[in-house]
């Protein structure tokens, strides 16, 4: 059953009832903001909450059943607390969130919960945002089960997964970031990279660039990782696809390095697949702008970190990070010989291809 405030209940009866909504939020790292529908900010519990126009609830449903309360959010960014960067990194995302009526004219008379719930994915289109509000009963609309595959189901380090990862964790500080964002650079990482990358000794300034690797066993139109290469450091960190074979010794790229810094030697290229010590990995930044933020590991060579995405609030030469080995969830190379983990293993590796699915009975 639910229960009102006894002062507030008879400010309810009064018949002239001065009362607003608001909203307090508590995100995943634990801070605790809070928004009011009234014209000025109101200090309820210990927690102020903010005044702003932009705050726009939708028509509030709620049910006795185990159906799903629902509760939609607009509003747009005219609040310090909310910004385009924390929403955009997910800061926002599955946040705790309970809404409730307050007197306005005297908050020490209670509150009025309306419900409780967990915020959705939180998203962004020019300039306002919008975030549904899940009520506790979402918790029983969810499908639960697995499938089978082949790979692992499991996260590498999670308590199906059983790894420990502090072996598999290193910190350090970036020494430098490229212009878009995604790929960092620390010279300190000298982890392995791809499985087996071919020695660059020359790549040239074309429309479509000649790259020297001996017997590099490429193809047209494989995806191959440049990483280590001096003076050209534009190339680096990046998926780059074979054009042409020119023999087995060279190869050229759909990418045109005419405007790229002359070769100077190093690097490596490597076929897709094996991403690397850290590939699949996860990297958060314990400073800068991004601190506390996490981000998925697309690929990494020696000294070179790719990242799935950049981090929305940017990052910078000078800020640390925590890196963690990542895992690709395969029965053999990753579960068996690298972490030594296969009775943890939470995939079926010996499934039948789709070969075997398509086949027609008697073949």
């Amino acid at each position: 059953m639910k229960t009102i405030a006894p002062a507030l209940l008879a400010h309810y009866r009064s018949g002239t009832a001065t009362v607003c909504a608001c909203w307090k939020v508590t995100l995943q790292d634990g801070e605790v903001l809070g928004f009011t529908s009234h014209d000025r900010d109101l200090a309820i519990g210990g927690v102020t909450y903010l005044a702003r126009t932009g705050l726009l609830p939708s028509t509030f449903e709620s049910q006795t059943r185990l159906a799903v309360d629902n509760l939609e959010a607009a509003g747009f960014l005219d609040s310090d607390a909310i910004s385009a960067a924390d929403l955009a990194a997910g800061r926002w995302d599955f946040a705790l969130v309970e809404v409730f009526l307050a007197n306005w004219s005297n908050v020490s008379q209670g509150t009025d919960t309306l419900m409780r719930g967990r915020l959705g994915e939180v998203s962004l289109d020019r300039g306002q945002f919008r975030a549904e509000l899940r009520g506790l009963a979402n918790a029983y609309a969810q499908t639960i089960g697995e499938v089978y595959q082949p790979t692992c189901r499991a996260n590498l380090g999670d308590a199906r997964c059983g790894v420990n990862l502090a072996p598999w964790t290193v910190t350090g500080t970036l020494g430098s970031v490229s212009a878009d964002g995604l790929v960092l650079f620390d010279a300190a990482r000298t982890e392995p990279g791809p499985a087996a990358p071919k020695a660059i000794t020359a790549i040239t300034q074309a429309a479509s660039a000649q790259v020297t690797a001996a017997a590099h066993g490429f193809s047209v139109g494989q995806i191959v990782y440049i990483a280590g290469v001096s003076g050209m450091v534009e190339i680096n960190g990046q998926w780059h696809q074979v054009k042409t074979v020119v023999n087995a010794n060279s190869f050229t790229l759909a990418l045109d390095t005419s405007a790229f810094g002359a070769y100077a030697g190093g690097g490596t290229a490597a076929p897709s697949g094996d991403a690397g010590h850290f590939g699949y990995g996860k990297i958060t930044m314990t400073s800068g702008a991004s601190a506390g933020l996490s981000g998925e590991v697309k690929v990494y060579s020696p000294g070179t970190i790719t990242l799935q995405m950049q981090f929305a609030a940017g990052v910078a030469a000078g800020d640390g990070y925590s890196l963690v080995a990542g895992c690709g969830k395969r029965f053999t190379e990753d579960c068996v010989s690298r972490f030594n983990n296969y009775p943890n293993f939470r995939g079926e590796p010996h499934l039948p291809g789709m070969d075997k699915v398509l086949m027609r009975g008697g073949m």
